[in-house]
């Protein structure tokens, strides 16, 4: 198995090889992409779940070739492990705004408050 430290990076990462001398990864960051519409009914849907922190990223996003008129939400989700919660949040968040799906990613993370 490969890590992010095996690879050569020519990114400034000291302080993440110091943390990574046991080349584990601590946390799971899940990012959910939908449309950027019904804020306060999303920030429901994640309260509904206990989500007690996340990361709210505005912008603008293409679906099938065209720019998306209402803008696009990233939501990012900082867990302990990959947990299936995630997949229930976002098919609400997709039915909450009519979408046909949204986008799921799980990404490993080194992670720690300073």
């Amino acid at each position: 198995m490969k890590y992010f430290a095996d690879y050569k990076i020519s990114l400034p990462l000291q302080p993440l090889m110091q943390f990574n001398s046991s080349k584990s990864v601590n946390k799971v960051i899940h990012r959910i992409s939908t449309e950027d519409t019904n804020f306060d009914r999303i920030v429901s849907i994640l309260s509904k779940y206990q989500i007690e922190g996340c990361t709210f990223y505005h912008g603008q996003g293409m679906w099938h070739g065209k720019v998306e008129e209402k803008g696009s939400l990233v939501i990012e989700i900082q867990l302990d492990v990959y947990n299936s919660v995630i997949n229930k949040i976002a098919a609400e968040i997709r039915d909450c705004n009519g979408q046909e799906a949204v986008l799921i990613q799980c990404i490993p993370a080194f992670s720690w408050l300073v």
